[in-house]
């Protein structure tokens, strides 16, 4: 009988358990909090009995509780139910319509499945009043609201998205492709010129020296692909500069970060959040509407770089597709070959990179 892809893959992780990269079925091992503090510069209490045990997977697991909590408070807030006047501009004028949605409450995606079934599963990103919008971010006024995919003339924004997603799906992956004893923290998703043809991720690891072997791309792939197969949907969030610095405050990059970003909002004190699964991160966006829009997709290659006043971090690359836009494996294989070479996207900021 022949085994599927993914079991495949399970196999080649129990091979590799050895290697720093953890797999699903592998169990954790926990790190200390005087081993994250030691490494990465944490601030611990001196009293060693008040010390709990701080892992990724605990650091992931808070984080998205105050995402949560967050998110109900602000729906909760809404006393009053206003309905907004929403006007869709179809391809032509037999497929337009005005709807009558929740204004704070409706999104773009609750718009489509008064539409059309196919419009809700296509759509990537929503334009509202001719501004680029995510397809589950609510409604604040009456509109006119068009809905982008992958085959339009013009794809620009939906690609820009497509790739903004890509890295908050690389940084999903990093932050639960180690082992607890690797402490992970993710620095920053450089902004990323499309002629190199791979988007980015940096992240600090307490790891010194790694090459990942070929089996461990895989396997950090594997994790993606699980990931795109649940089609979960991309939540976007704005939460005050304070709530992000408390859900921050175990990722020294962000506490350093989120006070300028904060100050670069509208309102010079909001953060904007979006949360993949249980996959918490920080981001202007927009982003696409939900991970099954990925096609085929690797993680093609991870690289370290020194950055000025920060130290060593990797960086991690991939590749994907639309699942909209099918592609040969010949024309394919070029990507992902492309995709393995150093992508030097916002080196300007870096002062060497170490070669792996």
């Amino acid at each position: 009988m022949m085994l599927s892809r993914y079991r495949k893959l399970e196999l080649i992780c129990r091979k590799f358990s050895k290697n720093h990269v953890r797999f699903l079925s592998q169990p954790n091992l926990a790190v200390s909090a005087d081993n994250a503090s030691s490494t990465l510069g944490h601030e611990t209490s001196s009293d060693s009995s008040t010390k709990a045990a701080i892992t990724n997977d605990t650091i992931r697991a808070r984080r998205n509780a105050l995402f949560s909590a967050e998110k109900t408070r602000q729906i909760e807030s809404v006393r009053r139910i206003e309905k907004i006047e929403v006007v869709y501009r179809g391809q032509n004028e037999a497929e337009s319509c005005t709807l009558m949605m929740n204004k704070h409450l409706s999104t773009p995606y609750d718009c489509t499945l008064h539409i059309k079934q196919m419009i809700a599963r296509r759509s990537a990103l929503a334009v509202v009043d001719g501004k680029p919008w995510d397809m589950h971010r609510p409604l604040n006024a009456s509109c006119d609201i068009q809905f982008l995919h992958f085959l339009e003339e013009n794809p620009y924004e939906a690609n820009m998205a497509f790739w903004r997603t890509g890295s908050l799906l690389l940084s999903y992956v990093a932050d639960r492709a180690f082992r607890d004893d690797f402490f992970v923290q993710v620095h920053s998703w450089p902004y990323q010129e499309l002629q190199p043809g791979s988007f980015l991720c940096d992240v600090g690891i307490n790891l010194p020296e790694w090459t990942p072997r070929e089996e461990e791309l895989r396997a950090m792939t594997l994790i993606m692909t699980r990931l795109i197969a649940k089609k979960l949907p991309i939540e976007r969030l704005e939460v005050s500069a304070d709530l992000a610095l408390k859900m921050f405050e175990d990722n020294q990059f962000k506490k350093a970060q989120i006070p300028s970003i904060a100050e670069k909002s509208a309102s010079k004190e909001r953060v904007t959040l979006y949360r993949v699964d249980d996959h918490v991160e920080i981001s202007n966006g927009p982003m696409i509407a939900n991970t099954g829009l990925f096609g085929r997709h690797q993680l093609t290659a991870v690289h370290p770089v020194n950055y000025h006043g920060v130290g060593q971090l990797y960086r991690f690359q991939g590749v994907a597709l639309p699942a909209q836009q099918p592609l040969n494996y010949f024309a394919w294989n070029i990507l992902q070959n492309r995709g393995r070479q150093f992508n030097s996207s916002s080196l300007s900021i870096v002062t060497d990179r170490k070669t792996p």
